[in-house]
């Protein structure tokens, strides 16, 4: 059976790293637990320590997805400082014994902004999204050849440290790099490298939403991970049967190696436990 793990996403952060490992220990019975972005650099070294004491594996740290350089910029000094600071995630999971790193997507200067496509989609409004899609393919090309050299050397860092390098996918909007084409090449370029994908699945429901006319793209790269929550329109992070529910129907989807890789679940801080509860419930039967 796959292994079940509680993102630290779930829940308000406590003050102490002792207490969010018994929080999420208290929450239910998951396999181990996986570290949201959200996460200060001091609390993710305590909290990876305060695992190590409690023997609670935590087999996935996510790299911090705001504040730090962008791995896309076209500024060659801020790919190496994005470069530097992803450098110390994958020593800090090899210090934590977690089995990968999850890299947030990178943000493009696109306009409209997420924020205002959302609106757009909350009011009933038409998105166009053909000029922004423009604009995108206009910025894939750089932005594809600056995450390359900043991935090359990690990868390499990765391998020695007995690591994967985990990209969220499929990318459900167009300000999020790289996404199905631009995985694909990378994909590519990186053979044999330690580079896996985590499939998400309440993001192809939101890529659903937003593109009801395109198919969400097939996985190019091995999954290593599966990010599991509900979904309905452009809400994502739900507890399981409190969206659309075709969750299942995508883990039915799955091939046998994508199906036995790790399962986190990933719910909004608000969440109550009785949600938890009822989640695991879910994904104890789904097989």
């Amino acid at each position: 059976m796959p292994r079940v793990l509680l993102s630290t996403s779930i829940g308000a952060l406590p003050s102490g790293a002792g207490a969010l490992i018994e929080r999420l220990q208290g929450l239910g019975a998951a396999d181990g637990i996986a570290l949201d972005p959200r996460l200060a650099p001091e609390l993710r070294r305590a909290v990876l320590a305060a695992a190590l004491r409690a023997r609670v594996p935590c087999p996935e740290l996510s790299h911090p997805g705001a504040g730090l350089p962008s791995p896309v910029s076209q500024d060659r000094g801020e790919r190496r400082a994005a470069r530097a600071a992803l450098e110390l995630t994958l020593d800090l999971a090899a210090r934590g014994a977690c089995a990968r790193v999850l890299l947030p997507p990178a943000l493009l200067p696109l306009r409209p902004e997420r924020a205002e496509l959302a609106r757009c989609f909350a009011r009933g409004e038409p998105l166009d999204l053909e000029g922004i899609d423009e604009l995108r393919r206009e910025l894939s090309a750089p932005a594809r050849s600056a995450l390359a050299s900043v991935l090359e050397p990690c990868l390499r860092r990765a391998q020695d440290l007995g690591l994967w390098l985990v990209l969220p996918l499929p990318a459900p909007w167009p300000h999020a790099f790289p996404d199905g084409d631009e995985l694909a090449q990378l994909a590519a370029s990186f053979a044999g490298a330690p580079l896996a994908g985590c499939l998400c699945l309440d993001w192809i429901e939101v890529l659903r939403a937003l593109r009801p006319e395109q198919e969400p793209p097939a996985p190019t790269l091995p999954i290593a991970s599966l990010r599991v929550a509900d979904a309905c329109g452009l809400s994502q992070r739900l507890p399981l049967g409190a969206g659309e529910g075709r969750w299942r129907a995508q883990l039915d989807a799955l091939g046998a190696e994508a199906r036995a890789a790790d399962r986190v679940l990933t719910l909004r801080p608000d969440v109550t436990a009785g949600e938890v509860a009822s989640s695991l419930a879910a994904l104890a039967v789904a097989g």
